[in-house]
């Protein structure tokens, strides 16, 4: 069905033309208009105005998306940082270990000042009394280095006691084996080995017994080997006792020849 349509009489004769040649004459005009302008064109017939800068032909293609300049350049550092790190860790972890740091000479000085307090008197937790004798100490320094004081004053009562009383025990041995554990040093001569001895295996101070032994088997002799047989016997020096009976043995004559003659 066709239908009519009213020109109006007004309008330009060029103005007046059918559905074909508009298109057409809209092509034409298009490829007249400069080309940042067409896309003006195009996005209004689609988009209002206000949101033109959202359309396709305005924004462009997408493009990817790429940290900042710095930030990638922070990236690879960190990166090449990590890795001369690792490398470096690994060159350590297969170099030798260097051994710690020792001080040979710290334990001579410790005990020193620990003996320079004693005879001060400075911080003794103990006093040891042998008949007239009292001997400040430290209980610490004795039981570190006797069997005997370390089970008195751990597990009976002079453990809360300022004063200990040592019954049977030689002054003057008890002396020598006090200085003994804060010097380690020891005089064994002819005129203290029968105390220093019996005080020193009491107190289980093996070290100083052992001295004592050897003191006495280097004096043996005819006249009085049976006397050390026999303290070693009374003591329980087997060591001695045993090297004191092959003396007596090899030496039969003169051992029998002094008993008969003293």
């Amino acid at each position: 069905m066709d239908l009519a349509v009213e020109v109006d009489p007004d309008l330009p004769g060029h103005v007046l033309m059918d559905e074909g040649d508009g298109a057409a004459a809209a092509e034409a005009l298009q490829q007249d208009v400069p080309e940042d302008q067409q896309h003006q064109i195009l996005v209004g017939e689609d988009f209002p105005p206000d949101l033109e800068f959202l359309h396709p032909d305005v924004l462009g293609p997408p493009q990817p998306h790429f940290p900042p300049h710095g930030q990638l350049l922070l990236r690879h550092a960190s990166q090449s940082s990590l890795d001369e790190s690792s490398q470096k860790f690994n060159s350590k972890a297969s170099e030798p270990k260097r051994p710690p740091y020792k001080n040979v000479s710290h334990p001579a000085k410790m005990v020193d000042g620990m003996n320079s307090m004693r005879v001060a008197g400075l911080l003794c937790d103990v006093t040891l009394v042998a008949e007239n004798l009292e001997i400040p100490a430290h209980k610490m320094v004795l039981a570190a280095c006797s069997p005997y004081f370390y089970a008195m004053f751990t597990g009976f009562t002079e453990r809360d006691s300022s004063r200990v009383v040592l019954q049977g025990l030689d002054p003057e041995a008890l002396q020598i084996l006090v200085e003994y554990v804060y010097t380690s040093e020891v005089d064994v001569t002819e005129d203290n080995v029968q105390v220093l001895l019996p005080a020193a295996n009491l107190l289980q101070l093996t070290d100083v017994r052992d001295a004592a032994c050897e003191f006495l088997q280097s004096q043996l002799h005819p006249t009085n080997c049976l006397g050390i047989r026999a303290f070693a016997d009374l003591h329980g020096c087997l060591d001695l006792l045993s090297c004191t009976e092959s003396y007596i043995e090899r030496h039969f004559t003169e051992v029998l020849y002094c008993t008969v003659l003293y």
